[in-house]
């Protein structure tokens, strides 16, 4: 059974209705409020098991990998406007080319941060809240801050090696539906 059964009704869970509107990706298991959240929905990639909480606002070409947490009020995009022509106001700049967003897996992207065009969020990263993310963050590192920084890392060498062996134990016990093998 899904971790994610015991929340309340009010949450959709998506899982492949061709009728509604859909992500890309197979994201089974994913938590989300569409009603609270703005999405371009063609243009998201999302793994599985993946909960993205209230007032999300997922904008442009972005992938977010397996089982990551997406706190409340969270910003993404991978768009931004011109703002440097000399003589031309800034509302008739246009827009810059969209710059892909990449969040690893195993990443939790902390309350109110904002995840600006281009960056790579690397596998196992801690975004603490209210962070501005603007450069690609380490895998397994926590970082903080506007701009957002490096603080220390989530784990060991040997922690972090051993996380890995486990969860890919965890996967490999798994069917391919999410049930565990021999069941």
């Amino acid at each position: 059974m899904s971790i994610f059964s015991s929340f309340h009704s009010k949450i959709v869970r998506f899982f492949n209705d061709r009728k509604a509107r859909t992500f890309c990706g197979t994201h089974r298991d994913l938590v989300y409020y569409p009603k609270d959240s703005v999405f371009t929905y063609e243009t998201i990639t999302i793994g599985d098991r993946v909960f993205i909480n209230k007032r999300a606002y997922l904008s442009g070409e972005i992938s977010i990998g397996d089982d990551v947490l997406i706190g409340p009020d969270v910003f993404i995009t991978s768009g931004d406007h011109g703002f440097t022509e000399i003589g031309k106001p800034i509302n008739r700049q246009g827009r810059m080319k969209p710059r892909k967003v990449t969040i690893c897996d195993d990443a939790w992207i902390g309350a109110k941060a904002c995840i600006l065009a281009g960056v790579t969020i690397g596998k196992g990263a801690v975004i603490g809240a209210g962070s501005v993310v603007t450069k690609d963050v380490p895998p397994y590192s926590v970082c903080v801050g506007n701009p957002c920084r490096k603080v220390k890392d989530r784990y060991s060498e040997a922690e972090r090696i051993e996380h890995e062996k486990l969860l890919q134990t965890k996967r490999e016990l798994c069917n391919s539906d999410g049930t565990t093998v021999g069941k």
